[in-house]
């Protein structure tokens, strides 16, 4: 019996899976598989400063110099892919409920999971007494804030517990605020555009003295978000244009290859010059797709898009337990046995991603916006 339940279990998993790891639309494959890349970028971003060998290091912080900045690639696709499937459709305050609501349901389920989670982590190394490797993480009064998802809006001065979801703060920010991005858009793109512009150049004066405003994820990580959530909502509305572009794939790839190469030769570049990059990544991806023009290793590597969420938000737990408790505190592992298990966790993050994604993100999804 309990053989048939494991088997029954399986199959039921294995048939949600296929459902879910087929993409929403086949529109936006290349933006998919952009958001599947971007999410790739970002771990091993992340995972990076804990590379072990020394030549290996020096070049991954080379490549990877200007990683941060796919998070704003992020924020552009959200700006288009909100305004694509509800321009015209939040007009009304029922609306806007209905559009926060399947909003809230889709970001905060995960991430009140993974709060719970760091918050055992803390109570459980606190009790057994071992020490953590940031215990500056673990902050109390940044509970509150992050429960509620206000932590990129300068209510909490560190990134505290799971500290990649401050883009995820941000995100919900840009929610609150679409439909009066939408609003100002009705009236004139151009309106919109120079807000952007005027938000960009305000952030640039004041971080002047420090690192860009596109490191910025605590005090003004919400108006980081806004210039590219903008962009992507201007080139929604723009997106008849894009047709004209030739040979977009080729421009979309060519783009990302100079990308990598000025990060690796020139990492001290700025990143106002490189954010111009990103952006024109996003509009031949837009291109690309508008004109149908997906190459078939784009349209097999799209489904990977649909674990963009669960992989970003669950690499850092991942690291966590598995690199800094098990790999480092249990094991002391170093050189290239350190390295190996780096590059272990990075298909863990996606395993764990699609896990993620049929026994929490879809079913909480469909609880919450009755879906």
């Amino acid at each position: 019996m309990n053989s048939h339940f494991l088997k029954t279990a399986v199959i039921r998993f294995t048939s949600a899976v296929r459902e879910e790891m087929t993409p929403v639309s086949s529109n936006f494959l290349t933006l998919d598989f952009l958001r599947f890349l971007s999410s790739l970028i970002i771990i091993v971003f992340h995972y990076k400063e804990e590379i072990a060998t020394e030549r290996l290091h020096e070049l991954a912080h080379r490549l990877l110099s200007h990683g941060h900045l796919f998070v704003d690639l992020f924020f552009v696709i959200s700006g288009f892919i909100i305004s694509y499937v509800y321009w015209g459709k939040i007009s009304s305050k029922a609306q806007y409920g209905k559009f926060m609501i399947k909003r809230i349901a889709r970001l905060w389920p995960l991430h009140i999971l993974l709060l719970l989670a760091y918050l055992g982590i803390w109570g459980a190394t606190t009790l057994a007494d071992i020490p953590l490797r940031n215990p500056d993480k673990y902050d109390v009064s940044c509970i509150v804030p992050h429960a509620l998802m206000l932590h990129a809006m300068g209510t909490c001065d560190k990134l505290a517990f799971n500290y990649v979801s401050w883009s995820i703060s941000a995100e919900m920010g840009m929610y609150v605020l679409t439909p009066l991005f939408f609003m100002i858009a009705v009236r004139s793109i151009r309106y919109l555009a120079f807000i952007a512009l005027i938000i960009s150049c305000t952030l640039i004066y004041v971080t002047w003295d420090g690192q860009s405003y596109l490191h910025e994820n605590v005090t003004f990580g919400l108006a980081r978000a806004i210039p590219s959530f903008v962009i992507g909502i201007c080139l929604f509305l723009s997106r008849s244009r894009l047709n004209y572009i030739p040979i977009p794939n080729f421009l979309l790839f060519v783009t990302l290859i100079l990308f990598f190469i000025l990060s690796i030769f020139t990492p001290e570049l700025s990143d106002y010059i490189l954010i111009f990059l990103i952006y024109g990544i996003a509009i031949f991806a837009i291109s690309a797709d508008m004109r149908g023009a997906v190459p078939t290793p784009i349209k097999r590597l799209a489904p990977l898009g649909n674990l963009t969420y669960g992989s970003y938000m669950l690499h850092p737990i991942i690291s966590t337990v598995i690199f800094a408790f098990v790999a480092q505190h249990i094991l002391g592992l170093t050189g290239i046995a350190n390295d190996l298990t780096i590059l272990l966790m990075i298909p863990l993050s996606f395993i764990a991603a699609v896990f993620s994604l049929v026994l929490i993100e879809t079913p909480c999804r469909r609880l919450f916006s009755n879906r």
